[in-house]
């Protein structure tokens, strides 16, 4: 629901030194030759085996995502042939090979600068406070090696260990969100994705019902729908019918009308008369300031008090030339 873009390049280094340190080197190379079986033809640039491993730790979200099309579609068998053994001890049942690499996750999650783990410099990183899935649960560090969020593997490890380590296949998300995610199957969207403008294909409303309100969350969005119905966000946001509620009587309290009278008893009681409030003053003083796209990185509920200031005309989108 909410966008996390790129990391810097310097973070990227960053994080390619800790799973270097973790992964060695005859891993490095072994991965690189074997996933060259059945990753697509031009997913490898560099000449060197290093070199394609790095650029499978660091590729960007768009072409990971496709690779695992390619694969799903065209791959499949090869790729179960040279990653899963049935006879194997490990759980799941990885070749020795995979399996390292699955176990890597753990230990580079882990690794510390300066006293941070990873997990939190990561998520520090995004400039993310709350879950970029749901928009409710914040994941901010608790303290230097303690982080607030799950790393969710978007292609699963267990299924995709080829991509266990790779940077833009962790999105940093809440506890909820990551568990009710992980038994899932179907096509999610990532907040990785650059195709997806999550701000204007996912939209909340509201409903009038009894003497309460049903709060509503839409797209058109195929894989964003899967997010919805799978993580069961539609649900988690079911006792936030209050906060509309609040925001709908706090609007009939300051309409246009009262707001100028209340100018005006400002501006009487004023010795000089110089003054003077502005409604959009009043707005700011009784709903807050208008909600940025970069707000929802950092604020609960952030797009849904955006959409409902919308549709309520209290800071309308179209007026405003950070939406």
């Amino acid at each position: 629901m909410i966008k996390i873009h790129t990391y810097s390049n310097g973070f990227q280094e960053e994080y390619f030194e800790a799973v270097r340190k973790n992964v060695g080197i005859g891993d490095m190379k072994a991965v690189a030759a074997s996933s060259k079986k059945f990753l697509p033809l031009d997913f490898f640039t560099a000449k060197d085996a290093e070199g394609r491993f790095r650029e499978l730790i660091l590729a960007p979200y768009k072409k990971l995502k496709e690779a695992e099309q390619y694969i799903r579609k065209n791959k499949m068998a090869e790729m179960e042939a040279e990653c899963r053994d049935n006879h194997s001890p490990h759980k799941p049942q990885l070749t020795d090979l995979y399996y390292r690499l699955y176990k890597a996750f753990g230990d580079v999650a882990k690794s510390e600068k300066d006293g941070k783990s990873l997990r939190v410099r990561l998520v520090g990183n995004t400039g993310l406070t709350v879950c970029p899935y749901c928009n409710r649960d914040y994941i901010n560090a608790r303290a230097r090696n303690a982080s607030g969020a799950q790393l969710d593997h978007f292609f699963s490890r267990s299924k995709y260990p080829v991509f266990a380590v790779s940077l833009y296949n962790l999105v940093p998300a809440c506890g909820n969100c990551n568990r009710i995610k992980s038994g899932g199957s179907k096509a999610f969207a990532s907040p990785f994705d650059e195709e997806i403008n999550f701000n204007q294909e996912v939209r909340f409303s509201y409903e009038s019902q009894d003497d309460g309100y049903i709060v509503n969350i839409e797209t058109d969005n195929e894989c964003m729908k899967n997010n919805l119905e799978h993580m069961k966000i539609r649900e988690a946001y079911a006792i936030h019918e209050r906060d509309i509620k609040m925001i709908i009587e706090k609007q009939m309290e300051y309409s246009k009308s009262q707001i100028e009278e209340f100018q005006k008893i400002f501006k009487e009681l004023n010795d000089s008369g110089k003054i003077y409030i502005t409604e959009e003053d009043v707005k700011r003083a009784v709903f807050g300031p208008p909600i940025s796209e970069e707000d929802m990185k950092t604020r609960s509920l952030a797009k849904m008090y955006h959409d409902i200031y919308d549709k309520l005309g209290i800071y309308p989108v179209t007026a405003r030339s950070d939406s």
